[in-house]
């Protein structure tokens, strides 16, 4: 067997790869548990750090800009260490920190200001979304892109926009999992973000099964979202995605199978266009499926599930008529699967 460098020489004469390779230091893998009680020793020691500075520095929170200041200066801090330092403690740590500056932040913003007010959530959303992509860490990237998908759920509905908000958010994780191998080098960082947006996007679509007393977590009620344009959209992604993959695949599908792709998929969208939530999921599940990702795959199976089990109590019609559908579903299904097992193959596009 050839050494790395010998590899890595002929690939590079052969312009199969077109950038610099980063050469990776060997770093020992610790063991779980290991992981886990460095961790619990970062955070711990973070939130003693805080106790601190909250006792000793008790007019800091009068102060708003001192406030905005020593927020960022924590921030900064923590992605200094995270930058240099490689290990366990330290990054939970700096995790703490990080968050505990966020916090800072948040509070310097809305102690004295409406929690209504657009700029504010603007400024958060592109804080968090900012974070996600500069930090140096799975955890923080993961954590951030889930706060900034949040922040910016709740801006859509301030400004009268909460029908696009799914649609929008569900082709941004869309484009990060069809293209997360084209930016080699940063794999591990779009694979953070798309986690954070897709738990993110799930939560809001399923915010409206766990509201009590038809209020959210901001003392609102649950905002309107207009049915035909928030699942219209997500159609469109969906059918986006697909024509993506069989495209990819031209050459090792058939036509017919290609057809009776897109007639499943139609299918399904028609079968679940009034029922909130399942398009994102089986969306989720196509694109965990299609990357051979078993956590995507789980998370798409987990919000279908979701969903699907509010189905028959929000969907406006008679039980009868439910049944009816699931079974028209199921009939038009097995027809499709029958199909599919009798057309001769070979035929390509």
């Amino acid at each position: 067997m050839k050494p790395e460098h010998e590899i890595l020489a002929s690939l590079q004469k052969n312009q199969l790869v077109n950038h610099e390779v980063r050469r990776t230091t060997d770093e020992v893998d610790s063991p779980w548990y290991i992981k886990i009680l460095m961790g619990v020793s970062g955070w711990f020691a973070a939130l003693f750090i805080l106790g601190f500075f909250g006792v000793a520095i008790v007019s800091l929170f009068e102060n708003t800009i001192a406030l905005i200041i020593v927020g960022l200066a924590m921030i900064a801090g923590s992605y200094s260490l995270l930058s240099s330092k490689k290990s366990e403690f330290f990054e939970h740590l700096c995790l703490g920190f990080s968050f505990a500056g966020q916090a800072l932040i948040v509070f310097a913003l809305f102690n004295q200001g409406d929690l209504k007010d657009i700029t504010n959530w603007i400024m958060l959303s592109l804080m968090c979304g900012s974070l996600a992509i500069v930090m140096p860490s799975y955890i923080h990237s993961l954590v951030s892109a889930c706060l900034a998908t949040l922040c910016f759920s709740y801006l859509m509905y301030l400004v009268g926009l909460p029908s696009f908000f799914s649609g929008v958010a569900l082709f941004l994780v869309a484009s990060i999992w069809l293209f997360e191998f084209t930016f080699s080098y940063h794999v591990k960082k779009l694979q953070a973000i798309g986690y954070g947006m897709v738990i993110g996007l799930m939560q809001f679509k399923t915010s409206i099964l766990f509201s009590q007393g038809g209020q959210t977590w901001a003392q609102d009620m649950v905002p309107y979202v207009n049915q035909w344009l928030d699942e219209g959209l997500n159609i469109l992604v969906l059918i986006y995605i697909v024509v993506q993959m069989l495209r990819h695949k031209s050459l090792l599908i058939a036509r017919a199978n290609c057809l009776i792709g897109m007639a499943v998929v139609m299918l399904f969208c028609i079968g679940s266009f009034f029922a909130n939530g399942i398009i994102v999921g089986l969306t989720l599940v196509l694109l965990g499926f299609a990357n051979q990702n078993k956590t995507l795959l789980v998370l798409g199976v987990i919000c279908t599930l979701i969903n699907l089990s509010s189905y028959y109590y929000f969907l406006d019609i008679t039980l009868l008529n439910k049944s009816l559908i699931l079974v028209t579903m199921g009939a038009l299904s097995l027809l499709l699967m029958v199909l599919n097992k009798r057309l001769p193959a070979g035929k390509v596009l």
